[in-house]
């Protein structure tokens, strides 16, 4: 609590032995009046007697009455006489003026008429009814991107610079007093940001001069500045992946554009956006939705491609990497060409009893194999819609449309993970050497080796063919002298121990890498 004077004390000096004691006070724009304490002897003589209090305002050099005598009574000897003077007497007086400075005299009589003058008090009364002002108060923020935000591990630094002397200002921040260091006009104070809630950084400072005039207290600075505390982390919504594919928005071919969209929860900046390992083109910016895409060319790379969005807010705080959308939706890019099935297999068709008879029914089974699931799906949607566009074509009642049946067991088409591929070709060729592994083009071939791929684990697989034929019977082939049975055939027979042995060692190398990655 600030203690504002009222009021001023003075005392005079009558008694044997006694001496005042020097003090500079001050008249500021609250005071009320002037006490000044008279010491009285032990002196019944004074009972009745008054005393006359004078001032003077150039050093002494001479002095007038200050009001009326002051009477005194029994109760005031051998006692401190305080006399008040209301500041209307003491205002008044000719030499008043603001910086003036006020010596002060007493003159006492006793009631018979004798008189005895004091000296001059040492305390001078300094007028002073100034109110100080705040000249400059600037506040900054140590965030260095932007000054007018404020994260939790920045700081701001308040500069006052006052129009006089004052005493320590009281810095209340956020609710919170703060210490200043400083001296006479300037004064200073650091204020953590982690200590305030996010918002505007609220403040107020209260202040008075040496005279204890108040200081009109201070919310604003002098350039209107606010600065934000933003300690909450950036987050992203609604982020979502398409494409300009006219078939199928979840897939692309070469010359097809990629977008991703998404929605920020604040203004962001630093955003680094990458689709399928290229860096992302902003397209658009709409408030805090952005969008940003990439042209699919011949050096991209097929299959499921990866996102990665890297972003700040304004004040600094870094957003959690995002790499998946928010409704796990995927963008698949294809290059393969459309050979993607075959009708493999008519295997049974049935129907009839006799030669001239057309039969009520027929029964045909078929394999169709795929290398997608979506071909695969498509090609069963065919089926049908051709079915039974053909049997409507024919005037046919709906009861008496072809019924497909799709088997609920299948075996999937095999996907081999790319990296592992590229591990295993490693493998193999120091193995076995550079010339004796072979790329091949997909195959056409079922294989329940590819249900391993296709858990709800998603774990990485590779699937690769041993070669097992000696080089004798290869040259016979490779000659036109020979033909090779294949896998499932009857005629079928490998070397042995040589390909047990290569499959194994191919396959450690290729463990060794795996584990040491």
């Amino acid at each position: 609590m600030r203690h504002v004077l009222l009021s001023t004390f003075l005392l005079f000096s009558f008694l044997p032995g006694q001496e005042a004691t020097a003090s500079k006070i001050y008249w500021n724009s609250l005071s009320t009046d002037v006490n000044v304490g008279v010491p009285l002897a032990d002196d019944e003589s004074l009972k009745g007697g008054r005393i006359q209090i004078r001032v003077s305002f150039n050093a002494g050099k001479s002095f007038s009455d200050l009001g009326d005598p002051f009477f005194i009574e029994k109760r005031d000897i051998d006692d401190l006489k305080e006399i008040s003077i209301q500041n209307n007497v003491f205002e008044s007086m000719p030499g008043f003026k603001e910086g003036g400075e006020a010596h002060f005299i007493a003159e006492i009589w006793d009631k018979a008429g004798n008189s005895i003058l004091g000296e001059v008090s040492d305390s001078v009364l300094t007028i002073d009814e100034t109110i100080p002002t705040i000249v400059s108060l600037m506040v900054t923020s140590s965030n260095s991107l932007d000054p007018s935000l404020a994260m939790p591990a920045d700081s701001l630094t308040f500069d006052l610079i006052a129009s006089e002397p004052i005493d320590p200002p009281l810095f209340e921040i956020n609710g919170d007093d703060f210490a200043v260091v400083g001296f006479e006009k300037s004064w200073k104070t650091i204020y953590p940001a982690e200590e305030a809630d996010d918002g505007p950084i609220t403040f107020e400072i209260r202040f008075n001069d040496i005279a204890q005039n108040l200081g009109e207290p201070v919310t604003t600075t002098s350039d209107k500045k606010i600065i934000t505390k933003d300690g909450t982390i950036p987050e992203l919504d609604n982020i979502k992946l398409f494409t300009s594919n006219q078939y199928d928005t979840s897939l692309a071919v070469k010359g097809d554009s990629v977008f991703l969209q998404f929605t920020a929860s604040e203004p962001v900046r630093d955003l680094n956006v990458t689709l399928g390992h290229n860096e992302a083109i902003r397209k658009s910016e709409d408030s805090l939705t952005f969008t940003f895409f990439h042209v699919f060319t011949e050096s991209d790379t097929e299959g499921v491609i990866p996102i990665a969005i890297e972003f700040n807010d304004m004040a600094g705080n870094v957003g959690e990497l995002v790499d998946e959308t928010s409704d796990d939706s995927e963008i698949t890019y294809d290059m393969t060409p459309p050979a993607a099935f075959k009708v493999e297999t008519v295997g049974s068709f049935q129907g009839g009893t006799k030669h001239n008879i057309i039969p009520d029914e027929v029964k045909l089974q078929l394999t169709i194999r795929t290398y997608k699931e979506k071909v695969r799906n498509l090609i069963h949607k065919r089926i049908k819609e051709i079915c039974n566009g053909v049997a409507s074509s024919m005037g046919l009642d709906k009861s008496q449309w072809p019924e497909v049946t799709i088997p609920e067991k299948y075996t999937p088409a095999n996907f081999n993970d790319s990296k592992l591929v590229d591990l295993m070709m490693n493998s193999s060729k120091e193995i076995i050497g550079v010339n004796n592994v072979i790329v091949s083009d997909p195959q056409m071939v079922g294989e329940d080796f590819s249900r391993f791929g296709n858990t709800k684990e998603k774990i990485p697989t590779v699937l690769y063919w041993l070669g097992t034929v000696p080089d004798d019977r290869m040259k016979k082939y490779e000659a036109g002298n020979y033909a090779l049975p294949g896998l499932h055939s009857p005629f079928y027979y490998p070397e042995i121990e040589r390909s047990i042995i290569t499959g194994i060692k191919v396959n450690i190398q290729a463990m060794i890498k795996i584990f040491n990655n």
